[in-house]
């Protein structure tokens, strides 16, 4: 399998980036499939007590939406935090 996360000149391209981020051992993310917000932890220990934050901005930068939760995430699974609630607005 190729991918293009590097040009012609060798330099990382915004794929590597993105890759980077995503294998992160320890990575909060948007599932679309579930429409809610997860936190997947690949290390090799208990994430106790993590804070996840979700954020939905205006286009002029105001926050709209803002949810904060407290939870535990064991070794090697995926928690859902809370479904992804959009403003009508």
């Amino acid at each position: 399998m190729v991918w293009q996360t590097y040009d012609y000149y060798f330099e990382p391209t915004a794929a590597y980036f993105g890759c980077k981020k995503a294998c992160e051992p320890l990575h909060i993310q948007w599932n679309p499939l579930s429409d809610s917000i997860e936190v997947v932890n690949y290390r090799n220990s208990d994430g106790t007590k993590l804070t996840a934050i979700m954020e939905i901005l205006n286009l002029d930068g105001s926050v709209k939406l803002k949810k904060k939760t407290v939870i535990d995430c064991p070794e090697d699974h995926t928690v859902r935090c809370y479904k992804m609630d959009t403003p009508k607005d």
